[in-house]
């Protein structure tokens, strides 16, 4: 099973390192290109744009699955744990 993974992280790195070869051959600056004002302009309206959806649709189901799903399987075994030592 861990060569598995091992082949998955060699395949990331090695396609890291294309996309890094690829940048540098088409002189693309990414100091400049993240530090431009339009990256920054369009990473603000993309925070803007998640935190609203988040607010707006995510949050409270999310919180529903945690509070009344997900949480009692975590605390639940947890009482069980520390009542039995």
């Amino acid at each position: 099973m861990s060569t598995q993974k091992n082949k998955g992280f060699l395949g990331l790195l090695i396609l890291l390192g294309i996309a890094l070869l690829l940048l540098a051959y088409f002189s693309v600056d990414l100091r400049g290109l993240v530090e431009s004002e339009t990256f920054k302009n369009n990473a603000q309206f993309v925070k803007e744009i998640s935190v609203g959806v988040w607010e707006s649709f995510l949050k409270g189901p999310s919180l529903f699955i945690w509070s009344k799903i997900l949480l009692p399987f975590v605390i639940e075994p947890l009482k069980n744990l520390l009542a039995g030592s």
